[in-house]
């Protein structure tokens, strides 16, 4: 994944409780963070997400994302 692609939550990351107000949005990706040190890194993606009307900025692992599809969210 790269700055400016659109995602979606994963599977796995549905299933966290932490991002429930996410489901159902999509984001795009704005920042990745690098650390030499990855514990200091710990959601190294931080994307604007948008759920109906309202957007946020969130960050994430990339497990927790994937590409966005959009027969997914809209059907």
């Amino acid at each position: 994944m790269k700055v400016g692609d659109l995602v979606m939550l994963s599977t796995s990351g549905k299933k966290i409780k932490q991002n429930d107000l996410y489901v159902g949005g999509w984001g795009m990706i704005i920042k990745i963070d690098t650390h030499p040190d990855e514990a200091l890194c710990f959601y190294p993606i931080v994307t604007q997400w948008f759920v109906g009307p309202k957007i946020y900025q969130a960050s994430f692992k990339p497990y927790e994302l994937r590409f966005f599809k959009k027969n997914k969210l809209f059907s």
